[in-house]
């Protein structure tokens, strides 16, 4: 979440609540025990990918964070339900 809120892609491994963000517009999935070969070549497509692939990327994951993670916009939700119970 740290790095997209700054709006950088990251690479993650397919376990626990990682898939929630990490997909390919935000990032690079991997699965649950990657070798240090899928690691790299996660890695490698990022740094090949093209200036508008690497733009949407960190695009998306600044977007993902803010609509899904952004604490303040969170509370204030929370917030609005538990006025309304």
């Amino acid at each position: 979440m740290e790095a997209f809120s700054f709006g950088v892609p990251a690479v993650g491994t397919d376990v626990g609540g990682i898939p929630e963000m990490i997909h390919e517009g935000t990032g690079f999935l991997l699965g649950a025990n990657p070798t240090a070969a899928e690691i790299a070549a996660a890695i490698a497509a990022y740094a090949d990918a093209t200036a508008a692939k690497k733009t949407a990327l960190r695009s998306n994951a600044r977007q993902l964070w803010r609509n899904s993670f952004y604490d303040k916009a969170n509370h204030t939700r929370f917030v609005t339900e538990l006025e309304k119970l």
